[in-house]
């Protein structure tokens, strides 16, 4: 587990093998956290979409439905908070990463992928919740508390 800094001083200072291996646990740490935002992004934007239908729609509202969009868009901005504190604390070095192997970003982009092709109509809304929580997991293991802070 590094932080940045240390990530940084090996890509500086580091041996060729050193720098080489700071740089990948950096770029593997980032397209992990980078895929799930972007993804959340994505689904923030639809569940606002299909809020709005589901809000102004002739034949009626359907508050069940109308509830479990605006659930899944508080979970969808609590976890972007999440995400953006973790990031912050990275960079300030106040948490070291577990860079993930590319088995586990290719776990993320299956999911994201899984995650982007769900349209949020049927009450399909439970099976988003489910795909963006099994990312969460995935990317959480990624991100811990420096031993230093």
């Amino acid at each position: 587990m590094k932080t940045l800094n240390e990530l940084r001083d090996l890509i500086d200072n580091g041996t060729e093998k050193q720098k080489l291996e700071a740089s990948r646990e950096l770029n593997n740490f980032l397209l992990a956290y980078n895929e799930e935002y972007n993804t959340l992004l994505d689904m923030e934007a639809a569940a606002e979409t299909a809020h709005f239908k589901a809000t102004h729609n002739e034949h009626g509202i359907d508050h069940a439905y109308r509830l479990e969009l605006e659930a899944l868009q508080t979970k969808i901005a609590a976890r972007k908070s999440f995400l953006d504190m973790k990031l912050r604390a990275f960079q300030h070095s106040e948490i070291g990463i577990h860079a993930p192997d590319p088995k586990t970003i290719d776990q993320v982009k299956d999911l994201a992928d899984k995650v982007s092709k769900m349209v949020l109509k049927d009450k399909a809304v439970a099976g988003v919740i489910s795909a963006l929580a099994d990312i969460a997991k995935i990317v959480n293991g990624t991100m811990e508390k420096s031993a230093e802070a």
